[in-house]
């Protein structure tokens, strides 16, 4: 069984992971109301991937599988795509809308 991590953190799906993945970035915006308005699931994905290296080839996985280093990224050893990242950016800016329409 593999252990899902993000930042140290375990996690029991990669739901879980993607939605770690997106809460943290949004914790980093200065003003996430801002940035869910101004910017698709889309690009928030393909920012996070790119400032977390997620998309790179994961050194671990091509030395115990025997793996070439372009067979395995970060996302694809988890069973991560972009689009389960895209996704937990909707679920994020679903649940934000959700605690701003409360407030």
């Amino acid at each position: 069984m593999t252990v899902l991590t993000f930042r140290g953190e375990k996690y029991a799906t990669s739901v879980d992971v993607a939605d770690a993945i997106a809460a943290n970035w949004l914790k980093k915006q200065y003003d996430i109301s801002l940035v869910l308005r101004h910017q698709t699931d889309s690009r928030l994905a393909e920012e996070v991937i790119g400032y977390y290296g997620l998309s790179r080839p994961v050194t671990t996985d091509v030395e115990a599988h025997g793996l070439h280093p372009s067979d395995r990224s970060w996302l694809t050893s988890r069973g991560l795509t972009i689009e389960d990242i895209k996704s937990a950016f909707g679920r994020a800016r679903a649940k934000h809308a959700n605690i701003a329409d409360v407030q």
